[in-house]
């Protein structure tokens, strides 16, 4: 009899388990490859993220879609690793450090040997190169650490090293993400050669974030484009492009080069060059936008208002698609240009010029 009560116990123990299991949205028991898809799009995005390429979903879903995976309860380790890194990577890129760096605690803890767990490191670590090496020697075919390692030895100056782990990456990767990568290929040769790359635009790829003055003397060292847009080649000042409304009176060219300023100058030029009675009573200075003709109820940007005194350059530059939106959304006006961005959009000029001039 006591065996018989015994076993009943079990068995409907066992039933109230399974039962609560399957009540729950939150658990899931099996992965399937739509699941895998989906942590894979949101890997994508963080990395499109990182390139400064306009991402597919807006940030805000993007936040969304990533807590909500973070809450699923799995007994698939391997998928929780996957969750918890690239929220980890998410928030990383975001400058949200301490975040971060507890979920690459909860990584550690999850005992799998995901390539996020050495991107993550990496970019917390003083010695990011060993950190990745590290992962290429556990990880079998990892999707982005060749790509991480090349951003390592480029940062490193050992662009010849660098080249090579971008020649790397495994094929299949988003399409955009993938021409960066080429661009980075191509950037590294050149540096490798040294012969095929100036020493202002070294000086640029050297830089995380570039000012106003770095802007001129890049575009100064481009003589093609630069007298396509100004002319005659003459000494760059700060007074020079003052006098003809190529900058405001108060600009200070050792001031770090926001993108909205940025897309201010280029409107600037590209006026000067084109319609110059455009600039005559043209400023930043005040708020007043009502040279615009306004065809438009709302904003198409969520982070600049129509009444933006950027409005209008921002907008133009995003037409001419010489600075890209981040997410189809979002500008990120007050965002700073890193030497990159700062020389692809060299070339998205030299290119527009060189086609439409």
């Amino acid at each position: 009899m006591f065996k018989k009560t015994f076993v009943i116990m079990i068995i409907s123990s066992g039933l109230m388990f399974m039962s609560c299991m399957s009540m729950s949205d939150n658990v899931v028991q099996t992965i399937d490859e739509e699941s895998f898809q989906e942590t894979e799009t949101l890997l994508n995005e963080s990395i499109r993220y990182y390139l400064g390429l306009p991402l597919k979903e807006s940030e805000e879903t993007i936040n969304s879609q990533l807590e909500k995976l973070l809450n699923v309860q799995t007994f698939n380790l391997d998928y929780k690793a996957r969750i918890i890194g690239i929220n980890a990577l998410w928030n990383d890129l975001h400058g949200h450090k301490i975040k971060s760096r507890s979920m690459i605690k909860d990584l550690e803890e999850t005992g799998r040997l995901d390539e996020l767990l050495y991107i993550t490191r990496s970019l917390n670590s003083e010695e990011p190169i060993k950190e990745l090496e590290k992962g290429l020697e556990e990880l079998y075919e990892p999707r982005y650490l060749h790509f991480f390692l090349g951003e390592a030895y480029f940062k490193e100056g050992d662009f010849g090293k660098a080249t090579t782990e971008y020649e790397k990456c495994p094929p299949g990767l988003d399409s955009d993400i993938q021409d960066m990568i080429d661009k980075r290929i191509d950037a590294g040769l050149k540096l490798y050669n040294q012969n095929e790359i100036s020493s202002k635009e070294l000086n640029i790829l050297s830089k995380e974030h570039v000012t106003l003055g770095d802007f001129m003397n890049l575009l100064h060292s481009e003589s093609d484009l630069y007298s396509r847009l100004i002319g005659t080649s003459k000494e760059d000042t700060a007074t020079n492009w003052k006098s003809a409304n190529l900058l405001e009176n108060n600009d200070n060219l050792e001031s770090v080069l926001l993108r909205k300023k940025l897309a201010d100058v280029l409107y600037r030029l590209a006026a000067y060059k084109e319609n110059p009675e455009t600039l005559e009573n043209y400023s930043t200075s005040s708020n007043s936008d009502s040279s615009l003709e306004m065809s438009i109820a709302t904003s198409p940007i969520s982070d600049v208002s129509l009444n933006d005194a950027y409005f209008q350059p921002i907008i133009f530059v995003i037409e001419r698609e010489w600075i890209n939106m981040i997410d189809g959304e979002h500008f990120k006006p007050n965002q700073e240009v890193t030497g990159q961005e700062l020389l692809a959009i060299i070339d998205e000029l030299k290119e527009y010029y060189s086609l439409k001039g």
